[in-house]
């Protein structure tokens, strides 16, 4: 093992190839907003350091130190926001995974049941290239309730 100084990378978001997918997703997106369809974007995040404190009060009689690598809980968030501005959000200190992703769409799809019985008809739902969203469990999972994915 060495101390190295750290490489900085360029931004690839300005690349040839991401202007082209986000201009295309652009057009996609537009033509599914005339046609009034609802897109639910589903995305998810996570916090993995709850504790950021830097100074505490003490008594003098006390330590003041705390363990270089405290172990926090992982809060991971999980949301999807529409067109319509409707925002449904999910948090757990569970890893986010093909599971739990899952069971996060069974929960919105039943809460979207329940708000309108024909929302699968103008309702598409957008998700990104995250492994769980690509893993067969999910792929068959969204195929199997008939949602429509981008």
């Amino acid at each position: 093992m060495s101390y190295t100084q750290v490489k900085f990378l360029n931004a690839k978001a300005n690349c040839p190839r991401s202007l082209v997918v986000r201009s295309l997703y652009a057009r996609k997106l537009l033509d599914y907003l005339k046609q009034d369809f609802r897109v639910l974007n589903v995305d998810e995040s996570f916090l993995d350091v709850c504790d950021f404190a830097r100074r505490r009060w003490s008594r003098k009689d006390q330590s003041n130190s705390l363990p270089k690598h405290c172990i926090s809980p992982r809060l991971s968030l999980i949301s999807a926001i529409d067109t319509d501005g409707e925002v449904y959000l999910s948090l757990s200190t569970a890893k986010t995974r093909s599971e739990e992703f899952c069971l996060f769409m069974k929960r919105l799809m039943l809460r979207l049941q329940a708000q309108d019985e024909n929302w699968k008809a103008r309702t598409i739902i957008l998700l990104d290239a995250a492994m769980y969203h690509r893993s067969a469990d999910t792929r068959n999972y969204l195929c199997n309730s008939g949602v429509k994915v981008i």
